[in-house]
């Protein structure tokens, strides 16, 4: 199965380091006496780039969920891979539990990772900050979900985004489990999300969200219901 995204956090500890660099080749030639130098002699100096921009495996930068033990962040590694082509498009691939191939995805743009329950994962590519794109990988039964333009949350088995004036919760990946709809006055922003300045759930049927309502941009608090909607 995959996923074409057009326009397109393993572990809290370890992450790719954007900021070494790395020589592609060594001085060929040395120079001794620069006032014997030839003119017309041809001299290689080193190229240096990043290295996270030379073609091979990566490290992708990963973060993790509080709750999830060593253990279960350890369990993941086998889950993913991430490659660098010459062309400089990232590579990530999705394994199941016997390592076999679930889903391929390359885009320009460096992915990022976060653990996000003991077993499901969340590959997420900025396109420009804030800007994302997100999509999930259950590694208990290979489900992979559809993708999301920046939310406002992905907490446990439930995403959060605006559609329009509407507050959208439902299950990642299945809508037939869970769908709820909420309306609101939310302060039209690009992107969407960012009318919500805060949001968390405070229990199975309880959100909590801090937004922007109307032109004025004005604050409002309020815990929803969702049993309600």
């Amino acid at each position: 199965m995959k996923y074409v995204i057009l326009i397109i956090m393993l572990l809290g500890f370890v992450a790719c380091d954007k900021n070494k660099v790395a020589s592609i080749s060594e001085v060929k030639n040395q120079i001794t006496n620069q006032e014997s130098i030839d003119a017309n002699e041809n001299i290689e100096t080193t190229d240096e780039i990043p290295e996270w921009k030379i073609p091979g495996e990566k490290t992708p930068y990963v973060t993790v969920d509080s709750s999830l033990s060593r253990a279960e962040i350890e369990n993941f590694k086998k889950y993913y891979s991430l490659s660098l082509d010459k062309d400089e498009n990232y590579t990530i691939k999705l394994y199941d539990s016997e390592g076999k191939l679930v889903d391929e995805l390359s885009n320009p743009k460096e992915p990022s990772i976060h653990f996000l329950t003991n077993k499901v994962m969340q590959i997420i590519i900025y396109y420009g900050n804030p800007f994302y794109y997100t999509y999930f990988y259950n590694i208990e039964n290979r489900e992979i979900s559809q993708a999301y333009d920046t939310p406002v949350l992905a907490q446990d088995d439930k995403i959060v985004y605006i559609d329009g004036k509407k507050l959208i919760v439902k299950d990642i990946f299945d809508k037939d489990k869970y769908y709820k709809e909420i309306e609101r006055n939310f302060t039209e922003t690009v992107p969407p999300s960012s009318a919500i300045s805060n949001a968390k759930f405070i229990s199975d049927h309880e959100l909590k969200i801090k937004y922007y309502e109307g032109e004025k941009y004005n604050q409002k608090k309020e815990t929803i219901d969702l049993d309600k909607y």
